[in-house]
């Protein structure tokens, strides 16, 4: 299958990959907000933002890949093999994939202190 061996390509060049899914609410725009995000910026290690939505962005250090429905199945079917390598995350505001949102939702965190979180782990 041509993603995973996407994915294995992205994990070595990469320190993280991120798999970023927009939804509603505090999960709107928000692969577009994480890469606005001063977290982001400045962050030392190399990091690559998968998400389906078309979004223009040039950075020497991170890079942005759109991908399309298919694809994004794809890494949702085989993400918890990558789950123990701390190098590949998703950020979305499905149950499937904690509740770091809810945070936000709730007022205990900013949108920034979560791409910061997300960053940190």
């Amino acid at each position: 299958m041509k993603i995973i061996d996407d994915i294995n390509h992205f994990l070595q060049k990469f320190d993280l990959v991120l798999l970023i899914m927009n939804g509603s609410g505090a999960a709107e725009n928000l692969a577009e907000n994480f890469l606005d995000s001063e977290a982001l910026q400045k962050e030392a290690k190399k990091v690559l933002v998968l998400s389906d939505q078309n979004i223009s962005y040039a950075n020497a250090r991170h890079q942005y890949r759109q991908l399309n429905k298919e694809e994004i199945d794809a890494i949702q079917n085989i993400y918890l093999m990558y789950d123990f390598s701390n190098h590949f995350r998703v950020l979305s505001d499905s149950r499937q994939y904690g509740s770091l949102l809810d945070y936000v939702r709730t007022g205990f965190l900013t949108i920034e202190d979560v791409f910061q979180v997300v960053l940190e782990l």
